[in-house]
């Protein structure tokens, strides 16, 4: 005979408890008080030994199913386990858009700081050569070529030598005031606050089309905030020359086309997981987005 339920044991056996565990003690002891051996190895009657070989079914089912209660995790535990991993993804995302976003923010200024390296070292290098050539006159009246055309005690040489020193001067001291200002900014671009300052001033330039719904995608975030922190350049100079030149007029608070995509995408994410947009339906090759009617409201109700 075998037993599908603990139901149907109890009631084969007579048995008041629906505890597996309980069930599994009480017939281990009926089936030691049938055992063969406290009869000199024989049962003591036909239906002892049917008996106990019910009760050894039923052991083995109760086992199984103590096994199983086990290993099975509640149902309980299991919804509270989905809701855990269901915070902890998009949470896991922006963590890590905002370290890509950091890692976009250093490259930059290595960026802006290899640009000003050309400048800085070829006016410095000028400036050490005059001065080493007025320290050491005679590298200048010793040299067959240099003799006929630089006189270190000229008024030229002077006026050469101290335009020199004092743009070097100018220059690094203009260069490290502009890079802790560009650091600064670029490292406050990763906090929330101005973060939510970029996006309301993107709402705030299309506030005409806010009245009625319209859709927006990344790429007009990412256009409107290059525009509005655009760097400053002459494309009618020679490459050569607006590499050395641009230094000089970069704006502290610029942002190039590619930190400007990383800092969309964190925008972007925060703002869905906070309910300020919502993707929309409409066919188009880049994601569109539109503002959700909760935020909406409240931007009515202010």
């Amino acid at each position: 005979m075998s037993f599908n339920s603990v139901d149907q044991i109890t009631n084969e056996f007579e048995l008041s408890s629906d505890n597996p565990s309980d069930l599994l003690k009480k017939l281990k002891r009926l089936r030691l008080d049938l055992h063969p051996d406290n009869n000199a190895g024989e049962f003591c009657s036909k239906e002892d030994e049917v008996k106990f070989l019910k009760i050894g079914t039923a052991i083995d089912y109760l086992n199984e199913t103590i096994r199983n209660s086990k290993s099975l995790v509640p149902v309980s535990e299991i919804k509270d386990l989905i809701e855990v991993v269901s915070k902890l993804i998009p949470n896991d995302k922006v963590n890590s858009l905002e370290l890509k976003l950091s890692d976009q923010i250093n490259a930059s200024i290595t960026k802006i700081k290899s640009q000003r390296l050309l400048p800085k070292v070829t006016v410095s290098s000028l400036t050490a050569i005059l001065t080493a050539l007025w320290v050491f006159p005679s590298t200048i009246s010793e040299h067959t070529i240099l003799k006929n055309y630089v006189d270190i005690n000229s008024k030229a040489f002077s006026y050469l030598w101290l335009c020199c020193l004092i743009s070097t001067v100018v220059m690094w001291i203009r260069f490290s005031i502009t890079e802790a200002r560009e650091k600064d900014f670029r490292t406050r671009l990763n906090t929330e606050s101005v973060q939510n300052k970029l996006f309301e001033e993107f709402l705030y330039r299309n506030a005409d089309t806010m009245k009625e719904k319209f859709t927006f995608t990344k790429d007009d975030f990412i256009n409107s905030i290059n525009s509005m922190h655009e760097r400053r350049y002459f494309p009618s100079i020679n490459s050569f020359f607006r590499y050395f030149i641009n230094p000089f007029f970069l704006r502290g608070d610029s942002i190039d086309i590619e930190l400007a995509q990383s800092l969309a995408n964190v925008i972007f994410t925060l703002a869905e997981q906070k309910k300020i947009i919502q993707k929309s339906n409409s066919p188009s090759l880049s994601d569109q987005f539109l503002l959700t009617d909760f935020y909406l409201q409240s931007l009515a109700g202010k």
